[in-house]
C-alpha cells in the first residue's frame, strides 16, 4: 500500500479558506468631484434643460443731444439639453452557490454593485467631457512626439485660455503658513488625469505636492499636487488612447474644468436602486436561480464649452 502524501490527497483536504476576504480594488473616482449636481423631478419628462444668458454688449457711443434713442441691445440666450437615460446590470447566482459558500455571496454582490454604480457615474461623466470639450495639444515638451509630454508652460497656456473666456477657478487658493517646506497654492482649476501622469508631474519644477501644501484642509485623497493655476487629480480610470500620437504612443486626455462647466443630473426617486430577485421567480420552477443587480437614471452635460479644455499629452 502506497503512502499517503501531499500529492495524492483530495484537493479539498490540504486547503483552508481564510476567513478574511481579500479587498476588491477600488479606483479613485475623480470626474464627478467637480460636476454641478442637479436633480430632475420625477414625471418631468426625460429632457433636463439649462439656460445660459450671455453678457450684454457694451454701448460706448454717447447718447445724442437730440433725444433720439439708441438701438436696443439684447443678450444672447442659449439652451442646453441633457437627456436622462437608464443604466443597469444584474448577476445570476444559483442557490447552490449560496448553500455551499461560507461567506454571504448575495451581500458581497450588493457591495460590488454599489461600487459599480459609482464607477459607472464617473465614467459617463468622463466620456461626455472627453467627447464635448475643446482640445489642447501639448507642444512645449522635448520628446519630439505630437503631442509632447506635459509641461508647466502647456498648463499655463490652457489656464490662459480658460481665464481669457472668464472661466472661474473651481478651488480657492491656500495662503502660506509658517511651515517649513510648504508653499502657498493659487486659486486653481482642476486637471483630471490618469495616474500614469504622476511620473510626469514629478519632472515639472514648479510642481507642489500635496504634502507641501500649507495645510491639508480640503485636500482629497485623489489629489496629487498643484502646478501654477491647476490642481491635479489622478485616477486609475483616467482617459487615454493607445497608438494615438504621431509616434504611435499612448495619448492621455486630461480635462481641465472650471466652476459650472459640466453637470451630473439625477432623477428624483430614480436614483441608484439595488435589486434582488429571489429564486423561484418567473420560470425558475426548481427555485435554483436568484438575481442581484442595480439600476439608476442619470444624465450628464457640458454647461459651457468655453470653460473646459481637454489636455492631450504623451509621456517623456
Amino acid at each position: 500500500m502506497s503512502a499517503v502524501t501531499i500529492n495524492n490527497l483530495p484537493a479539498q483536504v490540504p486547503n483552508t479558506a481564510n476567513q478574511l476576504l481579500l479587498m476588491t480594488e477600488r479606483p479613485d473616482l475623480i470626474y464627478k468631484l467637480f460636476a454641478v449636481e442637479d436633480e430632475h423631478p420625477e414625471g418631468g419628462g426625460d429632457i433636463h434643460t439649462y439656460r445660459h444668458y450671455g453678457r450684454l454688449p457694451l454701448n460706448l457711443t454717447p447718447l445724442p443731444n437730440n433725444g433720439q434713442n439708441p438701438a436696443p441691445i439684447k443678450s444672447e440666450v442659449n439652451d442646453f439639453n441633457a437627456q436622462l437615460q437608464q443604466f443597469g446590470a444584474y448577476s445570476l447566482l444559483t442557490t447552490f452557490v449560496s448553500a455551499i459558500s461560507q461567506e454571504d455571496v448575495v451581500a458581497k454582490y450588493f457591495d460590488l454593485y454599489a461600487q459599480w454604480v459609482a464607477e459607472m457615474c464617473d465614467q459617463l461623466l468622463k466620456n461626455v467631457l472627453i467627447a464635448s470639450a475643446s482640445t489642447y495639444y501639448c507642444h512645449f515638451g522635448s520628446n519630439g512626439d505630437d503631442p509632447t509630454e506635459l509641461t508647466a508652460r502647456d498648463i499655463q497656456e490652457v489656464v490662459t485660455r480658460l481665464r481669457g473666456k472668464s472661466a472661474i477657478p473651481i478651488m480657492n487658493g491656500k495662503l502660506g503658513e509658517m511651515r517649513i517646506g510648504s508653499s502657498p497654492v493659487r486659486n486653481c482649476y482642476a486637471l483630471l488625469c490618469h495616474t500614469d501622469l504622476e511620473t510626469q508631474f514629478n519632472q515639472i519644477g514648479q510642481f507642489t505636492y500635496t504634502y507641501n501644501y500649507p495645510n491639508y484642509e480640503g485636500v482629497l485623497e485623489s489629489e496629487y499636487g498643484a502646478v501654477l493655476h491647476a490642481r491635479c487629480f489622478t485616477s486609475q480610470l483616467g482617459a487615454y488612447q493607445d497608438d494615438a500620437s504621431a509616434d504611435g504612443q499612448r495619448v492621455y486626455l486630461s480635462p481641465m474644468v472650471s466652476m459650472e462647466s459640466f453637470a451630473h443630473i439625477k432623477m428624483t426617486g430614480q436614483m441608484a436602486q439595488y435589486v434582488y430577485t429571489p429564486a423561484g421567480s418567473g420560470q425558475d420552477y426548481l427555485r435554483r436561480t436568484q438575481a442581484v443587480g442595480a439600476i439608476f437614471t442619470q444624465a450628464q452635460s457640458i454647461l459651457n464649452q468655453n470653460w473646459v479644455d481637454t489636455v492631450r499629452c504623451t509621456l517623456a
